[in-house]
């Protein structure tokens, strides 16, 4: 009988927690555009991440991500994120152009494809308007966060 107590316990202990999620709808306007020089044809990959510094020393993170979209096109944008309000704040809005359509930044042997971020410090807002320039070339979120 005790080793059946004990597993018990154990088992409660391990189990799992759900907790609400709240999440906040945010309407995004924005631009995203490329300078000339680079490519900027494809398929525009967009990536929302919370600007949230978890954990702490060596393995603290900066970005948190919550949602991705593929567009067709580079140009206007109007989308609906549902942005979470529990685990952090202000939105980082990241995007680069898949020049080859391989749906990978920058694959080994690849053209190089135009990146960039962008960041809302006032989110979450209901209405948020945005421009992402698209300048940098081969960059993930991480090489571009503040």
């Amino acid at each position: 009988m005790p080793r059946f107590a004990l597993a018990a316990l154990l088992l409660s202990a391990m189990g799992c927690i759900n907790q609400d999620a709240h999440l906040y709808e945010i309407n995004l306007h924005g631009t995203v555009t490329v300078p000339p020089p680079l490519a900027s044809s494809g398929a525009l990959h967009l990536a929302f991440y919370l600007a949230n510094r978890a954990g702490e020393g060596g393995l603290a993170h900066p970005l948190e991500l919550f949602e991705r979209r593929v567009l067709p096109v580079v140009g206007m944008v109007d989308e609906q994120v549902l942005y979470p309000l529990d685990i952090g704040d202000g939105l980082v809005i990241y995007g680069y152009v898949d020049s080859d359509g391989d749906g990978t930044l920058c694959a080994r042997g690849a053209a190089p494809e135009p990146a960039g971020l962008t960041v809302l410090a006032s989110a979450p807002q209901h209405e948020l308007q945005f421009q992402l320039r698209l300048d940098q070339l081969c960059k993930g979120p991480e090489a571009l966060f503040p």
